[in-house]
């Protein structure tokens, strides 16, 4: 998808855009579209223009190698699915996995869904903001102000120590057996390094050497950018925080993936970041037994 930003501010292409057969939509309500399954595996349900239900708001996403548009549109209530067997999802949802295409689309329309329901009024003077820039920019009369959806930078670090051991830990909240990276907000005035070197330090008590940022991800829940991180332990030294963590624990190879298929560990769904970077340091897949599998998790 070619995300076309030159046109969200061309009102006149964007109403002609909305008009056209070969243009497509991609209802939301409340963070859940429908999807359909067909041969090749989950697709996003999309419907034409005229399928929507008046009332709602729509968001140019961009266009496809065709020249064909794309647009989402939130809507209290979802319009009736192209024909069809389809159901109703959600980003997050884990039985119906799409494709790189049709993700991209949903975080994109997912994270302009949840700014836009939350700012409806200028944090400056209180007076309602309209939509402009094809979804992009909401603009205060009174004042004159433009303002654009927000992304949080978080950090997920991947830690080893000398002996390539990896670090992981289990956060209050979770039950005891569920493990993950450390992770955290950056910080105002704070570069993602040096968030990478506090938040180790803060939750996991280790002093941080060298970093590498290796894998970035889009999540919008409600408007995150996920930065990961490969960091390099000063020493083994380790404590949980007692206040984000639980628990920290070292890992071989051999005792995480002897952990994870006992079930003694389970780590964060494969379609996160979390666990591509404990994988990245793995060298390959991290499965429980079948007979000790739960269900998948999200942080």
């Amino acid at each position: 998808m070619d995300r076309a930003a030159a046109r969200r501010e061309d009102a006149g292409w964007l109403r002609a855009a909305w008009e056209r057969e070969n243009t497509r939509v991609l209802p939301l309500a409340g963070g859940r579209t429908r999807v359909s399954e067909g041969p090749d595996g989950w697709r996003l349900a999309l419907v034409r223009p005229r399928d929507c239900p008046p009332g709602g708001t729509r968001y140019f996403l961009g266009t496809d190698g065709t020249g064909a548009a794309y647009f989402a549109y939130a809507t209290g209530r979802l319009p009736a699915p192209p024909t069809g067997t389809a159901r109703v999802a959600a980003l997050g949802d884990g039985d119906c996995p799409l494709g790189d295409r049709d993700h991209g689309m949903l975080v994109h329309a997912t994270a302009l869904e949840n700014w836009h329901r939350n700012h409806g009024r200028c944090p400056g003077c209180g007076d309602p903001t309209t939509v402009e820039g094809g979804g992009h920019v909401r603009r205060c009369a009174a004042c004159g102000v433009e303002h654009h959806p927000r992304t949080d930078p978080a950090v997920l670090m991947l830690i080893t120590d000398a002996g390539d051991r990896c670090l992981l830990g289990s956060r209050t909240r979770w039950p005891a057996h569920q493990y993950s990276v450390p992770a955290g907000y950056v910080e105002p005035g704070e570069t993602a390094e040096a968030a990478v070197r506090r938040e180790a330090a803060e939750e996991a008590g280790v002093a941080i050497g060298a970093v590498r940022c290796v894998e970035t991800e889009a999540h919008p829940f409600p408007g995150s950018l996920m930065l990961g991180y490969e960091a390099d332990a000063v020493s083994s030294d380790a404590r949980a925080d007692g206040s984000e963590m639980a628990a920290v624990r070292w890992f071989t190879r051999d005792a995480l993936a002897r952990a994870v298929r006992t079930g003694d560990v389970a780590l964060p769904d494969r379609r996160y970041l979390a666990r591509r970077l404990v994988e990245r340091w793995y060298g390959g897949p991290l499965d429980p037994a079948p007979e000790s599998a739960g269900a998948p998790w999200t942080e």
